[in-house]
C-alpha cells in the first residue's frame, strides 16, 4: 500500500522538534496503544512536530496537554477558520447544517459558554444518577445473556451495545439501527483530519442518518433528550433545527464512541489481574476509585486543537492554523505529573487526570460516562466468575481520533 506523502517542514520547526509518528498506522498501535504513548514518552520531545497526516504538531506531556486544553485564546478548538467554512457553506445548498461546526465544542468562550450552559442542564450529576437503575438492567441484561457460554468477545456482546443503546434509548431512536449509527460514525472519525472537504462530507453523511427524528421530534415532543433539546434556548433565543443538526454531530461523536474503549480497556486489566478482581469482589466499594484510576491509566483520546494566531508557546514558534494534537494517553501516563504511571494504584492521590479532556471543553457526559462505567463494573465483578484473556485470540486495537481496541475475548469458568 503507497504510503501517504510526507509534508515538508515548516520554516518555524525547528528541526529538533521534528519526530516521525503517525497517530493512525503506527504498528506499535495494533498491539498495544499505551506502550507506543510510553516510547512516545520517553524519546519524542513533549511537543514535536510530525509530517505526517498533513504536518501537525503533537503535544504529550501533562503540563503541555492540559496547558494547551485550558487556553482557548490561543489554541482554539475551532478547527475550520470561520472564513473558510463561509465559503465552504456558500456552495452548499440553502438551509444546509454546517458540517463541523460541531456544536458547542467547535466554540470558544463566550460563544461556547452560550451553547454550553443549556447542555449541561441535560448532562447534570443528578440526571446522570437518575438512570443508574435502567443503566443497570441493561448491563445485567447483557452479562447474564454471555454468562452461560464460559466465555465472549466482550465488545461486541456486552462493551459496545451498553453504552450505544443506552445513547439511543436517551435519545429516543431506534435501538435496532445502532449498527447503522455505529458504521456512519466510524467512516466520520476515520476520515483525513486534513482534509476539510472530506471531513465535511462525512459529517453531512452522518447529519443526515438523524434530520429526518429531529424534524419528527420538533413536531411531535416526546420524553427523550432529543425532545428536551428543542425545548432548550440559547441566551433566550428559541432553538432551530441547524441548532440541532450541530447538537447533535457532537453528542453522537462523543456517545457512541469513547464509553465502550473506556470499559472494554478496563476490562481487560481486570482480566490480566486476578487479584485485582478477587479484591472488588470482596470489598465493590472500591470500584469507583478502580474507575477513575482506570480512565488515568487508559486515556484513549487525541483531541485537536489549532493555534488562533501567531505566538511564542514555551519558546516554540506557533504559527496560526497549525494543528495541535493532545495525546492524552501520553499526558495521564507522563513520569514527571503522576509517580509510577504505569501502575494501576488503587491508593493513588489522584486529584486530576485528562481522560476527559481539560478546560471549558471538557467532555459534558462524563458524568453519565461515570455512572455507566461504576454500574458496569459492579456488575460484571458480581454476576461473572473471574474471567482471563482467551490467549488464543489476542485483543487487537487501532489508532486515530481515538486510540480504541477492536475486539477482547474473555473466558470464564462456569
Amino acid at each position: 500500500m503507497e504510503q501517504p506523502a510526507l509534508a515538508s517542514r515548516p520554516e518555524h520547526v525547528p528541526a529538533s522538534l521534528v519526530y516521525d509518528y503517525d497517530f493512525n498506522a503506527d504498528a506499535e498501535l495494533a498491539r498495544d496503544p499505551f506502550a507506543a504513548a510510553d516510547r512516545l514518552l520517553s524519546e519524542a520531545p513533549p511537543l514535536f512536530w510530525t509530517p505526517r497526516n498533513g504536518g501537525h504538531w503533537f503535544a504529550t506531556s501533562f503540563e503541555r496537554v492540559s496547558g494547551i486544553a485550558r487556553d482557548h485564546v490561543n489554541f482554539t478548538n475551532q478547527m475550520v477558520p470561520k472564513q473558510m467554512l463561509a465559503a465552504m457553506m456558500a456552495q452548499l445548498p440553502p438551509g444546509t447544517a454546517t458540517p463541523l461546526n460541531v456544536l458547542p465544542s467547535s466554540l470558544d468562550p463566550p460563544e461556547h459558554t452560550a451553547y454550553r450552559a443549556p447542555l449541561n442542564l441535560l448532562f447534570a450529576p443528578k440526571v446522570a444518577m437518575a438512570l443508574k437503575e435502567e443503566i443497570r438492567g441493561l448491563a445485567v441484561e447483557l452479562i447474564e445473556k454471555a454468562r452461560p457460554n464460559g466465555g465472549c468477545e466482550l465488545m461486541h456482546e456486552i462493551t459496545e451495545p451498553l453504552p450505544v443503546q443506552m445513547f439511543l434509548k436517551l435519545f429516543g431512536l431506534p435501538v435496532e439501527n445502532a449498527e447503522h449509527y455505529r458504521d456512519v460514525l466510524k467512516s466520520v472519525a476515520s476520515g483525513n483530519l486534513h482534509d476539510i472537504a472530506v471531513m465535511m462530507r462525512n459529517a453531512q453523511t452522518l447529519i443526515a442518518t438523524y434530520t429526518p427524528v429531529l424534524i419528527e421530534r420538533r413536531d411531535n415532543l416526546q420524553d427523550d433528550i432529543i425532545s428536551k433539546m428543542w425545548q432548550l434556548e440559547i441566551e433566550g433565543r428559541p432553538m432551530t433545527l441547524e441548532i440541532m443538526q450541530n447538537y447533535c454531530l457532537s453528542l453522537f461523536l462523543a456517545g457512541l464512541d469513547t464509553v465502550m474503549n473506556a470499559m472494554t480497556y478496563g476490562t481487560r486489566h481486570l482480566a490480566l489481574h486476578p487479584e485485582l478482581q478477587a479484591q472488588l469482589r470482596e470489598d465493590p466499594s472500591q470500584i469507583v476509585t478502580m474507575a477513575e484510576e482506570m480512565l488515568r491509566l487508559y486515556s484513549f483520546a487525541n483531541p485537536i486543537r489549532m493555534v488562533a494566531h501567531d505566538f511564542d508557546f514555551d519558546g516554540v514558534a506557533m504559527k496560526q492554523g497549525d494543528r495541535v494534537h493532545l495525546c492524552l494517553a501520553a499526558a495521564d501516563r507522563d513520569p514527571t505529573h503522576f509517580e509510577d504511571p504505569t501502575a494501576f494504584d488503587l491508593q493513588r492521590d489522584l486529584k486530576r487526570h485528562v481522560g476527559f479532556g481539560d478546560g471549558v471543553h471538557r467532555c459534558v457526559g462524563m458524568h453519565l460516562a461515570r455512572v455507566e462505567l461504576h454500574v458496569y463494573y459492579e456488575e460484571l465483578l458480581a454476576r461473572l466468575p473471574q474471567f482471563r484473556i482467551d490467549t488464543s485470540k489476542p485483543a487487537t486495537f487501532h489508532g486515530g481520533m481515538v486510540i480504541g481496541p477492536d475486539q477482547l475475548h474473555l473466558l470464564w469458568d462456569n
